[in-house]
């Protein structure tokens, strides 16, 4: 779409988790399926790096207003987080 915004990681990190619920609301939010320009667009993998200020997602739409809804939710509750330290790399040791 023409009206884009990039929701970006607050901090460094690996990501560690994705809410698809989230996603799927803000592409509505942003007014999915309706709007054929609306949508939400991931820039990042499961257990990828990221820095501070790096686009996570970028969230699209027709209308001002939508995109604006949509990106305020996104950042009230964001939809993918990231973490300082990855730990599921890694197998757990367990004591015997």
């Amino acid at each position: 779409g023409e009206n884009c915004e990039d929701i970006l990681a607050p901090a460094g990190g690996y990501v560690v988790a994705f809410f698809n619920k989230r996603l799927v609301e803000l592409a509505r939010i942003a007014g999915a399926p309706a709007d054929k320009k609306a949508g939400v667009t991931i820039h990042k993998k499961m257990g990828e790096r990221v820095k501070k200020g790096e686009p996570l997602i970028s969230i699209c739409s027709s209308s001002d207003w939508e995109l604006e809804s949509a990106v305020k939710d996104a950042k009230r509750q964001m939809p993918i987080v990231v973490e300082g330290m990855l730990l599921e790399r890694y197998p757990r040791i367990t004591e015997l």
